[in-house]
């Protein structure tokens, strides 16, 4: 299995690496700084990319939606934006998923644990059948569950921040995972597919 992740802060690309090396000990990792340096490796195959939205030479969406369609929608984005928009965005260009570089530690496992579990593992894939709930495969925290059941009940993201005792921000990361997870564009087809997936 070969996965190339591209990331222009070295600090944070080497914590990738080792993390990514701790969950799938057999990946061969290769590592990209710029969207020139995802280019001249365009020649190798991978079998799927994490890609940073802000390093040099990345052209937004239209890059993601370009290496979406090279690699056949395996394309994972970071960006150090917190944007919901921007997440939207990506996900609409065809990638599968998006992580918040302020995610903190547990989150990111979790994103790449199903990036891994579900785009570059084909034994899980073929032992789930269209039609069986997916609800083992997605995992969210309490704290993940406590969100979106206050974002079903139509609350703000002030109101949940104040309900919750933590802080607008937080609550923006953690509509920023959900969002992936559910691969929704809207809270409320966030809800919805959260129930199609018995998760509320």
């Amino acid at each position: 299995m070969k996965l190339l992740i591209a990331d222009d802060h070295q600090l944070f690309l080497d914590g990738l690496s080792l993390l990514i090396q701790t969950l799938l000990p057999e990946a061969k990792l290769q590592r990209a700084h710029s969207y020139s340096d995802i280019e001249s490796k365009s020649d190798e195959e991978f079998d799927a990319i994490i890609i940073d939205l802000n390093m040099p030479g990345m052209r937004g969406t239209s890059s993601v939606r370009r290496f979406a369609k090279r690699y056949n929608g395996r394309v994972l984005v970071l960006s150090s934006s917190e944007s919901l928009i921007e997440q939207q965005e990506c996900i609409a260009a065809g990638a599968w998923g998006f992580i918040s570089k302020g995610s903190d530690r547990q989150q990111l496992i979790q994103e790449l644990s199903r990036f891994i579990d579900n785009r570059l593992n084909p034994q899980s894939q073929s032992d789930t059948t269209s039609n069986q709930p997916r609800k083992d495969s997605i995992n969210l925290t309490n704290r993940q569950k406590q969100v979106l059941l206050a974002v079903a009940d139509g609350l703000t993201n002030k109101q949940i921040a104040a309900q919750l005792h933590i802080s607008e921000n937080t609550v923006k990361k953690h509509l920023i995972y959900l969002f992936s997870v559910f691969k929704a564009s809207t809270r409320s087809e966030c809800i919805q597919k959260a129930r199609t997936e018995n998760l509320l």
